[in-house]
């Protein structure tokens, strides 16, 4: 178990990306804290305390937080160290996603994106330096594509997760001297994110979607799934990766060379 013992808050630990990775944290023996933006469905949060219960293996906590509000993240960061004795890692994956073609696009929805997947992260990656800096630990922020190669109708998302990047890439070195990893992980994934811009879609712009994904993703021309974006995050938290920072680490079949 390649995460035994470690210490772990995943923020958006409850939907998606997030919700794969707090179970294959725990899978991998790892004591997990998940936060989320919204109250939750308090029944999402229970069948993951009964599927990590039932596999017998790592600890789990829950606690709400408003991920896009300093002061509640620092709260929530002191409520889960004092839970987990401490603290190893952490995966920023909160986020949200405005989908509008970008010459509509209106300060509010800009700030909405800005507010969790941006300045959420800052909040969260200070209130982790603390509890890493004596003895090290690895930080995971997760980007998207839509920062790097773009995608329709996602300009305030892109901008999100293109200040994701910068800030990641100097914490990778102002903070390498505590032994702090901060790395990037971009994921082409079936979220419920994706599902619900594909749906906004006509059935002509599916189809070409569908189509570009044939020609553009290398392992067999589809989306990868949650727990494919989640392994890569039990990778970049364990000791695995101990010699590797300021990266970008694509689950993405293959699109990142193919675009």
């Amino acid at each position: 178990m390649t995460l035994e013992g470690k210490r772990i808050i995943v923020t958006g630990g409850v939907t998606g990306i997030g919700r794969a990775t707090t179970l294959a944290c725990a899978r991998e023996g790892a004591s997990v804290v998940s936060m989320s933006t919204a109250a939750p469905d308090r029944n999402r949060v229970t069948r993951i305390a009964d599927q990590i219960a039932d596999g017998r293996t790592g600890r789990y906590l829950h606690i709400p937080c408003d991920i896009g509000d300093r002061s509640a993240v620092d709260a929530a960061f002191a409520e889960a160290t004092e839970w987990l004795g401490g603290l190893d890692g952490l995966v920023h994956s909160a986020g949200t996603q405005t989908i509008k073609p970008a010459e509509e696009l209106t300060d509010e929805d800009i700030m909405s994106d800005l507010r969790v997947s941006t300045f959420g992260m800052v909040y969260a990656n200070q209130a982790a330096y603390p509890h890493l800096k004596d003895e090290g630990g690895s930080i995971v922020n997760i980007t998207s594509y839509v920062a790097i190669g773009g995608q329709e109708d996602l300009a305030a998302y892109g901008l999100a997760k293109g200040a994701v990047n910068g800030w990641s890439f100097v914490l990778a070195r102002e903070w390498g001297k505590h032994m702090i990893r901060v790395n990037l992980m971009a994921p082409v994934v079936a979220t419920t994110g994706f599902q619900a811009w594909y749906e906004a879609q006509t059935p002509e712009d599916q189809r070409a979607s569908d189509e570009g994904r044939k020609r553009t993703i290398a392992l067999g021309g589809k989306m990868g799934n949650a727990d494919d974006a989640a392994d890569v995050n039990v990778f970049l938290l364990s000791d695995l990766s101990r010699y590797l920072t300021g990266q970008i680490f694509y689950a993405d079949g293959g699109k990142a060379f193919g675009r």
